[in-house]
C-alpha cells in the first residue's frame, strides 16, 4: 500500500507546540493509474516508431531475400551455398523481428472470422515441437471443447507461438510445456503452462514493457505483442508463477465475438 503523509504542528494560544496532528491516506489507486498511463504513454510511442521502421524495412529486406533465394537456388553458386545459407537465416530473424513491430504498431483488429480455439493451437503445434525437439523438451496439448467465437486466426497463433517460445526458453532440458483450452465462466481460456524455475517478482511487474528482456539474444517484444493483440481480440493475459514453473492464461470473454 502506497500512504501521502502530512505532519501538522498543534499550539496552544502562546503557540507553544504540544502536539502534531498526522494526516495519512491512500494513493495506491492514484500510484498504479499513473503507473499504468505511463506505460500506455511509452506503448503509444512504440507503436509509432514501430510503424515508420516496420514499413521502411520490409521492401528492403524482401528484396535482399529474394535475391539471396534466387542465388541459393543457382548451381553454379553452389560452393557458397552455406554462406547464403547463413545469410538468409538471419533475414529471416530480422523479417521475425520487423513483424513483431508492426504487431505492436497496429492498431485496427484486422478481419476476423469464427473460428475454432483448438484448430488455431493445432495448427502451431508441429512448429512447437520442433522448437521442443531442439532444446529436448516436450509440449503437450489438452484441448477441451470450446464454443467457436469470431477471432483474427493469425494474430491468435502469433499469441500462442510467443507464449509457447517464451516458456520453452524458461525450462531446462526435459521441461514440459502444457498447452490447454477450456470454457469457464463464459469464458474461453487459453492456458500455456511451462516446468521452468518461474518468474523473479523483480522482473514480473516489468515484463509487458517493450524490449525488456533477461535473456541473451532476444529483443524483448514478445509478451507485449501478445498484449496488444489480446487487447485487440477483447481478451485479457494474466499469470502465476512459481519455483516449480508459471501459467499464462488469456481468457477470451465471449460477448460480442460468439458466432
Amino acid at each position: 500500500m502506497c500512504t501521502a503523509s502530512s505532519i501538522f504542528p498543534i499550539t496552544d494560544e502562546r503557540g507553544k507546540v504540544y502536539g502534531i496532528s498526522i494526516l495519512a491516506r491512500d494513493v495506491t489507486a492514484e500510484r498504479t493509474m499513473e503507473r499504468e498511463s505511463a506505460r500506455l504513454e511509452r506503448l503509444s510511442v512504440m507503436g509509432q516508431l514501430a510503424a515508420g521502421i516496420g514499413h521502411e524495412l520490409r521492401n528492403p529486406l524482401t528484396t535482399v531475400r529474394g535475391f539471396l533465394q534466387f542465388f541459393a537456388g543457382n548451381r553454379d553458386m553452389a560452393a557458397i551455398h552455406p554462406q547464403l545459407a547463413i545469410m538468409l537465416a538471419d533475414l529471416e530473424s530480422a523479417h521475425a523481428i520487423v513483424s513483431q513491430f508492426l504487431s505492436l504498431a497496429r492498431d485496427s483488429v484486422g478481419e476476423t472470422r469464427c473460428a475454432d480455439l483448438n484448430q488455431v493451437v493445432q495448427g502451431v503445434l508441429p512448429m512447437l515441437r520442433a522448437d521442443a525437439l531442439i532444446r529436448a523438451c516436450c509440449v503437450t496439448a489438452h484441448l477441451r471443447p470450446v464454443p467457436r467465437q469470431r477471432l483474427v486466426e493469425g494474430e491468435i497463433a502469433q499469441l500462442i507461438l510467443n507464449l509457447a517460445r517464451n516458456g520453452l526458453q524458461a525450462m531446462a532440458e526435459g521441461g514440459v510445456l502444457t498447452i490447454s483450452t477450456e470454457e469457464c465462466d463464459g469464458a474461453v481460456l487459453l492456458k500455456v503452462s511451462d516446468t521452468g524455475h518461474g518468474i523473479a517478482k523483480g522482473v514480473a511487474g516489468k515484463m509487458w514493457t517493450p524490449f525488456f528482456t533477461t535473456r541473451d539474444g532476444t529483443v524483448g517484444l514478445g509478451l507485449a505483442v501478445c498484449e496488444c493483440i489480446a487487447k485487440r481480440q477483447g481478451a485479457t493475459i494474466t499469470f502465476v508463477t512459481s519455483e516449480q514453473g508459471s501459467t499464462f492464461t488469456v481468457a477470451f470473454q465471449r460477448g460480442d465475438r460468439a458466432c
